[in-house]
């Protein structure tokens, strides 16, 4: 299984609304091959953290590689996420 973790720094000015539009907007995208998907605020428990954390599981590498080209996943990070992302940070991991 892949394991993608996407933390995201939210650019000054972001509403609670917009990232509810963004949340609603991936759950709602149909892909079979993610097995379990996570999204949240970051709690500020501590300093340096950042605004959003998604955590989402693959079923293998390829399911993985075709979530990344998928059109809908591309139209819902354009219309939703780059609007507000300050900065993206992403890693893979094999779990």
């Amino acid at each position: 299984m892949i394991r993608s973790v996407i933390m995201v720094d939210l650019k000054p000015g972001t509403t609670d609304e917009q990232v509810a539009a963004f949340h609603d907007a991936l759950v709602a995208i149909p892909f079979e091959r993610r097995s379990a998907f996570t999204f949240g605020r970051d709690l500020d428990l501590v300093d340096n953290t950042v605004d959003i954390v998604m955590i989402s599981d693959f079923d293998d590498e390829q399911a993985y590689r075709d979530w990344a080209v998928d059109e809908g996943h591309r139209r819902v990070s354009a219309q939703y996420l780059k609007p507000i992302a300050e900065r993206i940070t992403r890693g893979q991991i094999v779990v």
